[in-house]
């Protein structure tokens, strides 16, 4: 029975290109393994038929809380990140409940969350685009002892176990250190908020470390220049609308940073009215349209973090604090790339 044993661990360790240790480790839960190691070697136990008690997964459920992706692309990014590794996970016990909601609405939000919570999770991964909501349903989620982590945007007070995303006041400081170079102290830069009802944690710390940063080096009243343009409904018109009321008595900007992925409409408006040309044009996200910008020089830089791999650092995660595995750490930033027309390419070869 014992030479059959290890004949067993050795064909396992052979097909899956590890040590028999690393197999051992697996099958009794010691030591540390990559889920992508341990999901392989699990799925070829089960394969090969081999029954050990230790490699029975306890069947754990995680729901996702995000923006419907139609409505904004960008949210493709990291839900691709969070299938892929859910894939890698699924022989381990994991199952995956996906709810999404209108981006545009606090109170879809709310309810769209109350409804993942009722499909009885032990996990709940979420963006917390609204305040208030994401305090009760956070007050929900202790009340059930439901593990939640936050995705992109972050609110500490709130105190997650887990979050994943831009270190985002970092990031505005970068915008900041790149626009000094381009701008004299006689121009101006505008720092425009574009998103659905109030501003997101995320959009105001970009603010502020563009802000604090250009402080250092041009005036606030004369040169820089914060603009909230926050919409219900993407209506073009009536967004065009009011850029226009609240700009009317500003010069033409030699900067306009843009502290989420709506580059496209801050764009067009500049092209509708005819101000485009001699204005450097920054924005957020490597998405197919705002990709199209960048490369027929109609903006000229595009800020991002590798969305796909944060999707999936977060299921990790979250995944690991349900394993009773202890985290180092119960944030982690991705930092910040600038991209340009020369260097896109290196991203759409690697997307």
């Amino acid at each position: 029975m014992t030479r059959r044993k290890s004949v067993r661990l050795q064909e396992i360790a052979e097909r899956a290109n590890v040590s028999i240790g690393t197999v051992d480790r697996v099958l009794h839960n010691r030591g540390r393994v990559s889920y992508e190691t341990k999901a392989k070697i699990i799925g070829l136990v089960e394969e090969l038929g081999y029954i050990h008690k230790n490699t029975r997964p306890c069947i754990k459920t995680v729901g996702v809380l995000c923006p419907r992706p139609e409505e904004c692309h960008y949210w493709e990014l990291p839900l691709r990140g969070i299938d892929k590794t859910a894939e890698l996970l699924q022989s381990t016990g994991l199952t995956l409940k996906k709810v999404y909601f209108d981006a545009f609405c606090a109170e879809d939000y709310f309810q769209r969350g109350l409804e993942l919570l009722n499909e009885h999770v032990d996990a709940v991964i979420l963006t917390p685009l609204y305040r208030q909501e994401s305090y009760k349903l956070v007050r929900e989620m202790r009340k059930s002892g439901i593990l939640y982590g936050f995705m992109d945007a972050n609110f500490p007070e709130l105190e997650p176990d887990y979050f994943v995303g831009q270190d985002a006041k970092n990031c505005g400081a970068l915008v900041g250190g790149l626009i000094k170079y381009i701008m004299q102290p006689s121009e101006q830069v505008w720092v425009v908020n574009l998103s659905p009802g109030k501003r997101t944690s995320t959009n105001l710390q970009r603010e502020i470390g563009a802000v604090d940063t250009l402080g250092h080096f041009f005036s606030h009243e004369q040169c820089i220049h914060v603009l909230d343009f926050p919409y219900a409904h993407l209506d073009r018109a009536a967004i065009f609308k009011k850029i226009e009321e609240q700009t009317k008595h500003l010069s033409k900007p030699r900067v306009v940073y843009v502290t989420n992925s709506r580059i496209k409409l801050i764009h067009e408006y500049f092209a509708e009215i005819g101000m485009a040309k001699g204005v450097i044009f920054i924005g957020h996200d490597p998405l197919p349209e705002n990709i199209s910008l960048l490369l027929d020089d109609k903006i000229d830089f595009l800020i991002a973090q590798d969305s796909v791999q944060q999707g999936s650092d977060i299921l990790e995660g979250i995944w690991g604090i349900l394993q009773k595995k202890v985290l180092l750490t119960k944030e982690k930033h991705h930092y910040s790339m600038v991209y340009t027309k020369d260097n896109i390419h290196g991203f759409l070869r690697n997307k």
